[in-house]
């Protein structure tokens, strides 16, 4: 093709690209217009009512505020003085994950070559609940979204108590508050691949382990796989938006803000390794033998 007419298709497809932008903003100026007016009107009684609380005419004596106005200042205080005291609790004992079941930590994360704020914890089945030692074990990769183990272990009904009650053993990747210095996602990433190495060695009559990862785990569970594919089994990854670029042209939103942001060049560029000579990948272990 000419260079005058490959330049006249990029120009082209540039065109294209900021046409579907202005589509979408369109589009989502009319959504918000839409939830705006929706939302205003919704709760133009409230405040109302709000307004008619704070008018000197209606205070109950001089310079007061009605009961009811102040009662509810009372239990905000009091329930913001309540959360705290779960927080120090919750600090004291060292900040434990928010597991509805008992545990006990096989591998520290901190200890390994390259430290990171992650731990492998085995869950203890309850009383009366059957395990199988040469069953698929089963982990579960804690999402990073706040400091709780969402529908993997935070009640029985969960991927941990379904699980244990088909009687495979079942190990949690837990993760503390804060990093450890020089902590990178390479680092968690060769982590959790000791975390899968050492389960297997735990139960090396077994079949390679399922890997389940939530939400931010997702991602985490599929680089664990793409970077070591030899001792992984079958991968689940549950509410992990893989494909930015997915969707129609227009539409989405996500897909024009991966382009704009640059892609994968961005993670790329701070999830370099901890450690040059730390063996991530599969081939980088065989190589370093």
């Amino acid at each position: 093709m000419p260079p005058f007419l490959q330049r006249t298709q990029r120009l082209t497809e540039h065109q294209r690209y900021l046409d579907d932008l202005g589509a979408l903003a369109r589009t989502h100026w009319q959504k918000w217009q839409e939830v705006y007016g929706a939302n205003f009107a919704k709760n133009q009684g409230a405040l109302e009512a709000l307004a008619q609380a704070f008018d000197p005419a209606r205070r109950v004596g001089p310079g007061r505020v009605p009961d009811r106005l102040a009662q509810r200042q009372i239990l905000f205080v009091d329930c913001l003085r309540r959360r705290g005291d779960l927080f120090i609790r919750h600090e004291e004992v060292g900040a434990q994950p928010v597991l509805a079941f008992d545990f006990e930590t096989i591998v520290d994360g901190g200890t390994l070559a390259c430290p990171v704020n992650y731990s492998l914890v085995r869950i203890t089945p309850p009383a009366g609940t059957l395990q199988r030692e040469t069953g698929r074990p089963y982990i579960i990769i804690d999402p990073r979204a706040g400091h709780g183990s969402g529908i993997g272990g935070f009640k029985d009904e969960s991927e941990v108590g379904c699980a244990l009650r088909g009687g495979h053993p079942v190990y949690f990747a837990v993760f503390s508050r804060h990093p450890k210095p020089g902590q990178t996602l390479a680092g968690v990433c060769a982590a959790e691949a000791e975390f899968v190495r050492e389960v297997r060695r735990r139960h090396p009559h077994s079949p390679k382990p399922v890997i389940i990862g939530n939400c931010q785990g997702g991602w985490a569970t599929l680089l664990l796989a793409t970077t070591n594919p030899d001792i992984t089994g079958p991968i689940v990854a549950n509410g992990a938006t893989l494909s930015y670029w997915a969707g129609q042209s227009g539409k989405f939103p996500m897909r024009y803000l991966g382009g704009l942001y640059g892609g994968l060049l961005p993670a790329l560029i701070t999830g370099g390794a901890c450690d040059r000579d730390a063996p991530i990948a599969a081939g980088e272990r065989r190589a370093a033998r």
